[in-house]
């Protein structure tokens, strides 16, 4: 069974690499930064039931590293040109991601390197081209290995803060010791590739209306069921999910071939049945007669409910 001090224990060798201030930042439950390889590492953690260890490092390459190394920089060749963020995760390869890739649903890029291709799976919207010039460097992979190794489960490499990041709470079969990890995770920061390009800001608002659709739907049937007649609207709003379901599947036949299709397709499935719900309710209010009253409770309510939730979370 994993055990809660395990994640203590490589807190406090971390700041132990990172000398009296990182202990008393460990001391006072604050994060704190140490520097290994050259590379600073960010250290923050949550304690309770379920501690957590977030590490984070900038994505920064050096060319000497590079050439250092003989990573991607050794022959000279010039920084990749690609729009930032790169948002890169390479997590532990699961069954869904396996059966995903065997249904032609999914397409991840292969490094060459058979255990590690075998272990990690890498998600990313970035062009193949880039994908695999990140995982290019063996080290990095080794390194990436390493921490999977001690219970991490996944790395996001220049995620939307510029960063490379890494988290891991309670885990079986850990006991690398902190330097090791440090290190495993400034190898990741040193062989990283250079990438020029305009950076991007992230667009938030699919998901942040999805999430209100996901609240604003229920409520809308459940309110349809008040107001309408309880046949109607159960035929309505089976009918709506059923043709959202079939509508999903048949828009998600254009995202096939990413390497995190599976998981578009799912959401799109879930969002044309959230819409198919609600147009189904709407549909036997009006077929069934409901009258000015009914229709307005059934517009106001999901309304207000995802408005408030969309404006909410828009502000944390």
């Amino acid at each position: 069974m994993a055990d809660p001090e395990d994640v203590l224990s490589l807190v406090r060798g971390l700041a132990e690499l990172g000398g009296p201030d990182a202990q008393q930042a460990v001391a006072e439950d604050r994060p704190f930064a140490i520097v290994v390889d050259d590379v600073e590492i960010r250290v923050a953690y949550t304690s309770g039931t379920t501690p957590t260890v977030f590490l984070s490092t900038a994505y920064a390459p050096r060319v000497a590293a590079h050439r250092a190394s003989g990573g991607y920089r050794a022959a000279d060749a010039p920084p990749i040109a690609a729009p930032r963020p790169l948002r890169i995760e390479l997590a532990r390869e699961s069954d869904d991601d396996r059966q995903a890739k065997a249904r032609g649903i999914a397409r991840e890029v292969q490094t060459g390197d058979a255990d590690f291709d075998r272990e990690c799976y890498i998600s990313s919207g970035a062009q193949e081209r880039v994908v695999a010039a990140v995982v290019a460097s063996a080290a990095l992979r080794r390194a990436v290995q390493t921490l999977f190794g001690d219970g991490f489960k996944s790395i996001w490499i220049d995620d939307d803060d510029a960063r490379i990041t890494t988290q891991r709470g309670l885990a079986l079969g850990g006991g690398a010791d902190a330097t090791t990890i440090a290190r495993a995770l400034a190898t990741i920061a040193n062989e990283v590739p250079p990438v020029e390009g305009r950076y991007r800001r992230p667009r938030s608002w699919p998901a942040i209306a999805l999430f209100g659709l996901s609240f604003a739907a229920p409520a809308g049937v459940i309110t349809a069921f008040v107001v309408g007649s309880f046949p109607a609207v159960f035929a309505g709003v089976t009918a709506g999910v059923g043709a959202g379901v079939a509508a999903g599947v048949l828009v998600g036949r254009t995202q096939r071939g990413r390497s995190d299709s599976h998981w578009r397709i799912r959401v799109l499935v879930a969002m044309f049945c959230l819409l198919g719900g609600l147009a189904g309710a709407a549909g036997a209010l009006v077929l069934s007669g409901a009258g000015a009253s009914a229709l307005w409770w059934f517009a106001a309510i999901p309304i207000v409910i995802a408005a408030s939730i969309v404006t909410a979370v828009a502000n944390v």
